[in-house]
């Protein structure tokens, strides 16, 4: 059976198969793993289900210092809450791992947050938060002990709101300009465009940042972005998603040097249909990032196969040129929207983490030895609510990467922000 291909411009039909472990499977399992596919869920812990409602998105970083990570989580509110992020610090205590909440920020200003990006903006060596909502961008300052709500300081970014600027999707932080602080990268779905905003000399506040739109015109939809070195200086890379675009939605940007406020030149990637969540990974061992990107988009007609997917677009030698991408699992009716690249089973290949919707599912995906092929799915959890958004990392600190996950049920008294242990050896 030829291996399943996603030209540049194009998604060729791929066999479907449901979002059931196994369903994915359709090749022969590796000679070699004969524990492929694991089928036992990973035990599941709660990091809250209190006070909080509608989660949307989640992040891990060690906010103080302490060797733990912890748990930043985003919420959308309701009538009557508001929106709010919220770090849950780590307590270890007897064997046990308990949370701590903290409110970082809680206002009508972050109103439709839909990314958060964890990063010491100011150089003081603790973790700020910035957060990706609609109309702006909010800069939530740690104060010198981030456990002490009160002392959160918060500040939207300057020329991130105002006339012609709807949702931002997405944010990423990075040395874009070699001045100064690190800078922000940011992808705004109405009307489309990615920015980057260069920091001021004293980043403290929201005060000072420059935007320059690195790409206003053909990114329809803005939604994912990523921060890579990609064509060998030493100079970050903007990787992009746009799905409201008729070509190139999975495209890089080349930083062009100076202060970055040149031309950017665009690169296509892909064309995947509703090119959406992103993440990095050398997922052939060459040395070379590849992508991994979701498809979220409904199926043309049944069987169709152009949408509910996950591909995958290997690098080639010059990324200047065409990528080529294959399906890496193909959805009858879950609906992908998060994913991310880790080394589950620790074998040395990076593996593929995916969130579903309708149904709400986590799964892992494992390489064949060939693989252009389908990838192995593999159970994490089957879950009674949509995963929104996940996050990975150790948790436990036993040398396995674990699962945070975002959960929205049908009732909102119901959501929940849980972590999944890794089991395997």
């Amino acid at each position: 059976m030829n291996p399943r291909v996603l030209p540049v411009f194009s998604m060729l039909a791929v066999i479907a198969c449901a979002a059931m472990i196994g369903a994915c499977d359709l090749f022969p399992v590796t000679p070699g793993n004969p524990t492929f596919p694991y089928r036992d869920p990973w035990p599941p812990f709660v990091v809250n289900n209190t006070a909080n409602v509608r989660p949307t998105v989640v992040a891990l970083a060690d906010m103080n210092v302490d060797g733990r990570l912890d748990v930043i989580a985003a919420y959308e509110g309701n009538a009557v809450e508001q929106p709010e992020v919220v770090v849950f610090f780590q307590v270890f205590m007897g064997n046990n791992i308990t949370w701590n909440a903290v409110t970082a920020g809680q206002a009508a200003n972050l109103n439709g947050i839909a990314g958060l990006a964890v990063e010491d903006i100011d150089a003081d060596t603790r973790r700020d938060i910035i957060a990706a909502a609609n109309g702006r961008l909010i800069y939530l300052k740690a104060p010198a002990d981030p456990t002490n709500a009160l002392l959160w300081q918060s500040y939207v970014i300057a020329n991130s709101e105002g006339a012609g600027l709807g949702q931002w999707n997405d944010v990423r932080v990075g040395q874009i300009d070699n001045l100064n602080g690190v800078d922000i990268v940011a992808a705004n779905a109405t009307p489309g465009r990615v920015s980057f905003f260069a920091a001021p000399m004293n980043p403290t506040t929201g005060a000072g940042w420059t935007r320059f739109d690195i790409d206003d015109v053909m990114r329809a939809g803005a939604a994912g972005i990523l921060l890579v070195h990609l064509d060998g200086d030493t100079r970050l890379d903007v990787i992009s998603t746009a799905p409201g675009e008729a070509s190139a939605r999975l495209a890089w940007y080349r930083n062009p040097g100076g202060n970055a406020m040149m031309a950017w030149s665009r690169f296509t990637i892909g064309n995947i249909n509703s090119a959406t969540r992103l993440a990095l990974g050398d997922l052939d061992r060459d040395g070379r990032s590849d992508v991994v990107v979701t498809n979220p988009g409904a199926l043309s007609a049944p069987g169709a196969n152009d949408g509910i997917q996950v591909g995958w677009y290997r690098q080639p030698t010059d990324p200047t040129t065409p990528w080529v991408g294959r399906v890496l699992c193909q959805f009858d009716s879950n609906t992908p929207t998060d994913v991310f690249v880790a080394d589950v089973d620790v074998n040395g290949n990076p593996d593929v983490v995916v969130s579903t919707r309708a149904n709400g599912t986590l799964r892992w995906f494992a390489r064949r030895d060939n693989i252009e092929q389908l990838w192995i799915e593999n159970n994490l959890a089957d879950l009674t609510a949509d995963a929104n958004r996940i996050a990975v990392g150790d948790i436990d600190l036993d040398a396995r990467v674990d699962v945070v996950a975002a959960l929205r049920a049908a009732s909102e008294t119901n959501d929940i922000v849980r972590w999944y242990q890794n089991p395997l050896d």
